[in-house]
Order: structure tokens, then sequence, then C-alpha cells
């Protein structure tokens, strides 16, 4: 487990910002909630509760309370704040997006196909959205097959 830590002294004006965040509750969004526990978290340091009874209190593990008041002491209040990145990079482009969307929203009769009586969707491998080679059997150009699935013809 980690160290005994405590959040540095705090100002006055530090201090009537983190009661005012903590008072007014966590909002309606995401990041007003996230805002909340953190000040929760650094003004219950400062009011001389260890780390486990802080980590109970906000429901979360005493590493990320130990890491919150660490943040704090280093950064100040601008640590309150969540900086989200953007996630993962797409997979596809913007044109092959389009492509997929317009795609689904045509009729399988339009296209060439019959559409499958029981989920009214195409059946397998009678549609390829990608441009390149798709790992599937139905795609299989070797003639040997890979698996024992069979798609219909």
């Amino acid at each position: 487990m980690a160290t005994p830590v405590k959040v540095r002294r705090l100002s006055d004006e530090e201090g009537r910002q983190l009661q005012r965040i903590v008072r007014r509750g966590g909002g309606k969004t995401d990041k007003s909630i996230v805002k909340w526990r953190r000040a929760l978290v650094v003004l219950s340091s400062a009011g001389g509760n260890d780390v486990a009874v802080i980590a109970r209190l906000v429901q979360t593990s005493p590493d990320r309370v130990w890491e919150m008041i660490h943040f704090f002491n280093d950064k100040g209040m601008r640590v309150l704040d969540p900086q989200w990145a953007g996630g993962r990079p797409r997979r596809t482009t913007t044109e092959q997006r389009n492509h997929i969307i317009t795609t689904a929203k045509k009729r399988p009769t339009s296209l060439g196909m019959r559409a499958s009586s029981s989920s009214g969707t195409p059946e397998c491998g009678s549609i390829n959205l990608s441009p390149g080679p798709v790992d599937h059997p139905c795609n299989n150009t070797s003639g040997t097959s890979t698996t024992s699935t069979t798609c219909p013809p």
C-alpha cells in the first residue's frame, strides 16, 4: 500500500473554492462529478483524514487517493478538472464510413442480393464492404477450406 500522505496547507481562496465545489454537489455532467470527487478527496485530506478513510468515502482505491493528493500538491486547483484524451484512433476513413452508411441504407434487392427470410439481413458473404480481402470462409479464393464453416451459395 502507499505511504501516508497529506495534502499541503491550503490557502484561504483554495479552501473556499473546494468548499463551494463540494457543497454544490456533483452536478449533471461527468466532468463536474469527477471534479466534485477530487475536491472531496483534497478537502478530506486537509481535514485530517488518512488515505484509507478517504478511499472508503469516495469508493476508490487508496492508491488513487494517494495519487490525487500528490497531483494536487504539485499542480494546485487545476488538477480538479479532468483532462480526457481523445481515445484510440479511428480504423476507418471518412470515405469508408460514408460508403458503409450508404450501402447499409440500401435494400438488399437493389444491390442484386436476396434477403434472408428470417431476419431481413443479407446472407453470409453476399456483400463485401471493405475494399481489401476479408478474413472469412466465404471469401476464401484458394479453394481449400481452413474451417468447417460453410456459407450459403
